[in-house]
């Protein structure tokens, strides 16, 4: 806790708000999942059941775990296997809002144990463009209580990509340089001929091409700040006390209630506050200074929501895609295995074993291993195209990249394979395999891509072989610096790898145990 004592076992998951937000969040994220596979596993009794029943000549272990080999019907399957996998798949999609839910809900009640910048400030928007200085937003806020300070933001997303691309350019400057010297030092130990000589001479040559491309960005940079940014309607003003931060938030307090006394003008119910007499402020809590992306504050959220809409559209075309493929690859499956029955007489429901039978397996589990570079892609898309989308703050990013991530590849690899699996009876095929077959090997291989992230073999290569090649103390601290986290972009894995044992558990029971 906060005086540096242990916390018992069984202290409130809010306890463990001294360790940050996301350790709140993580256990907060593992108890939603342990009531959601309670309620699969309720779900799953009676698949279970129906197991047991209708394979009285299996083993214990085959009756109990494997419904994939069960002989039943149609209509059976629909009830026992179809109907629930379909109830958890829209019970996942109502978690994945409310995780989404929890994750801003948990960082504001972690920070009402802290203080923190952000109890004394509001941001402020729709600020007039034409104003460039402070002195009327500090007369205005100022009769709501004494303030620290007033920033007025402006319009530096360009200035920083050019800050980002020169220190680029510093790194590999340095490196040039120490590579330069080292070679340097190299001739005049020992006579190295001429060839060493050109190849000193490009090495200076490309020095000094690095140092005028850090030099034309500066006089660049130089400029834009001469010219003057321009503003972007936003502004942060911090209070000295919190009781001026709340008595400026509830004056600009808007609700229906107020909103219909407004027009009897009575105390604080009245009329709204007008910035210079004529412009009306969005004045809300601040977010913490380090959660906001200060490049993206030009950015209205109109023009957020309409690159969410296209986020989402991109990514829906390429399921449809998917979809198109994987049901042309199912037509190709049934059609092999029935040509195979054919060449060797096998009559439709016989129970002889199919010799060529393999095939039809090994093409279902290529199915599944086609599905996970799909699914590769689409969260590659939705990732970069989410950062495109300019949020405001990063936790509103990782809000927005956790859901949609999680739904897509959901979307992707569940429904989308049950929904061109063919008929329901062809789900389930000891000879031909089918989309239970696929599924068991997209579950296979989403473990082993978990699993990944725990070895991160990526960078152990890079920590320990490619960081001999550095010549430089700076190009040696890239290397190792730790790779960043992404709260949703990790929830969103292990949240797709939990759906799919979700909604295939009660057909295929063992699924529970693998994921």
């Amino acid at each position: 806790d906060r005086e540096g004592q242990l916390l018992p076992l069984g202290c409130p998951i809010d306890a463990l708000g001294s360790a940050g937000v996301a350790g709140v969040l993580f256990f907060r994220t593992s108890w939603t999942l342990i009531w959601m596979f309670l309620l699969a596993f309720i779900a799953s009794i009676p698949a279970l059941a129906e197991n047991w029943r209708s394979q009285p000549g299996k083993s214990i272990a085959m009756r109990l775990a494997l419904g994939t080999y069960a002989q039943q019907t149609e209509r059976n399957m629909l009830h026992y296997h179809a109907e629930p996998s379909l109830c958890i798949a829209l019970l996942f999609i109502v978690y994945l809002w409310y995780i989404a839910r929890i994750e801003r809900t948990t960082a504001i009640q972690v920070d009402r144990n802290y203080i923190t910048p952000a109890d004394f400030a509001v941001e402020v928007r729709d600020i007039p463009r034409h104003l460039t200085t402070t002195a009327e937003l500090q007369k205005y806020f100022g009769k709501y209580g004494a303030l620290a300070y007033v920033e007025l933001a402006l319009r530096s997303s360009k200035i920083l990509l050019e800050r980002e691309q020169w220190e680029k350019l510093n790194l590999n400057r340095l490196e040039q340089k120490a590579r330069l010297e080292t070679t340097e030092r190299g001739r005049a130990t020992f006579d190295l001929g001429g060839a060493h000589k050109a190849l000193e001479a490009q090495m200076g040559k490309k020095l000094k091409a690095t140092e005028a491309q850090m030099l034309a960005i500066e006089d660049k940079v130089r400029k834009m700040q001469e010219e003057g940014l321009e503003p972007t309607g936003f502004a942060y003003v911090v209070y000295e006390r919190e009781v001026g931060r709340r008595t400026c938030l509830d004056a600009h307090k808007r609700t229906p209630l107020r909103w219909l006394l407004s027009f009897c003008s009575i105390g604080c119910c009245g009329k709204r506050p007008m910035f210079l007499g004529q412009y009306a402020l969005k004045v809300q809590p601040a977010p913490e200074p380090n959660d906001v992306y200060w490049k993206n504050l030009h950015y209205s959220k109109k023009i957020v929501r309409s690159l969410a809409l296209r986020t989402l559209g991109a990514a829906f075309v390429v399921i449809i895609l998917a979809s198109v493929i994987l049901a042309n690859l199912d037509n190709y499956v049934s059609s092999q295995a029935e040509a195979n029955e054919e060449s060797f007489g096998l009559k439709e429901g016989s129970m002889e074993e199919n010799p060529t039978g393999g095939i039809s397996i090994v093409l279902s589990w290529l199915k599944g291993f086609l599905l996970k570079p799909v699914s590769g892609a689409l969260a590659w898309t939705v990732v970069r195209l989410t950062r495109a989308e300019h949020r405001y703050t990063r936790t509103d990013y990782e809000q927005s990249l956790l859901f949609k991530v999680a739904l897509i590849i959901v979307l992707n690899e569940a429904l989308s394979s049950l929904f061109t699996g063919g008929a329901i009876s062809g789900w389930f095929d000891e000879n031909k395999g089918g989309v239970m077959t696929s599924m068991l090997s997209l579950i296979m291989l989403g473990i082993i891509q978990e699993a990944m992230k725990i070895l991160q073999p990526g960078m152990f290569i890079s920590r320990y072989i490619y960081s001999r090649t550095a010549n430089t103390q700076a190009k040696m601290d890239k290397i190792w610096e730790p790779e960043e986290a992404g709260l949703g972009d990790y929830y969103a894995g292990l949240t797709t790898t939990t759906a799919l044992g979700l909604i295939f558990g009660p057909p295929m029971p063992i699924v529970y145990l693998i994921t």
